[in-house]
């Protein structure tokens, strides 16, 4: 094939969207018959190439894409297969792990809570989560605000236990009850340094103030009003006919198949940050 220029299609009006869109109700959010045809006309004669071409050198082994433009999906495609070595392609439904991409979840989350008033930016963690405590004196004064734009001086995940996965209501709180003996990085609100142990805690704070699990609320408040129907943040809720399969180079510069979306236990029920929380949506980010 020749090679094709990178296109120059996206602007300030278009997205394309290769992790995070909202979920394709396409029937709804088309625009007419023959404005549709021109635009993924004009689309698979000049993105679709240029895809094809990245994958191949990039090797990836597939991914799925949607174009916003306007408010409305105008092309959707998917791209590849789901797993090395099989005949499986990938399409516009297909599932994927979304990993730090559900920061953006606990983010609105939070941010429709502040909207209804249940929640202060600047109102200190330990106000919606008593029991809240790390082995730094200063952890009293960690606001909201500072957790959720990487500013609390939190340390990191040192284990993500991917093999011992926890299910139950409880094990968010749990979690945010065994970080006890951990201390501060630097003073909250000092300087930004992303963390995701941050989220974890902002998760157990949307389950303590909206009294559901972190994992209901996201479905009854965000996806399911956006019709994701095929998307989930809870693995064993997933459609297993529609996971793809994560994938790494190996030493001689290989693609090969690293871990399975039907075997990969998430871990903390309502985990919400990369790589313990397996969250899956309908064909919006690369495998």
């Amino acid at each position: 094939m020749p090679a094709v220029k990178a296109p120059t299609l996206v602007l300030t009006r278009t997205r394309l969207a290769l992790a995070l869109v909202v979920g394709i109700a396409v029937a709804s959010r088309m625009p007419p018959a023959p404005i549709r045809a021109q635009t993924v006309d004009r689309y698979q004669r000049t993105l679709q190439p240029w895809i094809e071409q990245l994958l191949e050198r990039e090797r990836r082994p597939g991914l799925a894409i949607a174009v916003v433009e306007g408010n409305r999906v105008v092309y959707a495609h998917g791209f590849g297969v789901k797993r090395l070595g099989k005949d499986d392609p990938i399409t516009t439904r297909s599932l994927f792990h979304m990993a730090s991409i559900t920061k953006t979840f606990v983010a609105t989350s939070l941010m429709q809570l502040v909207e209804k008033g249940s929640v202060d930016l600047d109102a200190p963690v330990v106000r919606y989560l008593p029991y809240f405590r790390l082995a730094d004196e200063r952890y009293r004064t960690i606001t909201v605000r500072q957790m959720v734009t990487h500013s609390s001086g939190m340390p990191d995940v040192d284990d993500y236990e991917w093999d011992k996965p926890q299910h139950d209501d409880g094990s968010l709180e749990r979690y945010v009850r065994g970080l006890s003996d951990r201390t501060l990085l630097f003073a909250p609100g000092e300087k930004f340094s992303a963390r995701n142990m941050a989220f974890e805690i902002l998760g157990d704070v949307i389950a303590k103030v909206s009294g559901q699990s972190f994992d209901d609320y996201v479905q009854d408040h965000i996806l399911t009003p956006l019709r994701m129907t095929d998307s989930t943040l809870l693995v064993r809720r997933a459609d297993a006919q529609l996971l793809t399969w994560g994938h790494e180079l190996d030493a001689n510069g290989r693609r090969s198949r690293a871990r399975s979306s039907r075997t990969t236990g998430c871990t903390r029920r309502a985990r919400t940050f990369t790589p313990t929380r397996w969250t899956w949506r309908a064909g919006r980010s690369p495998t």
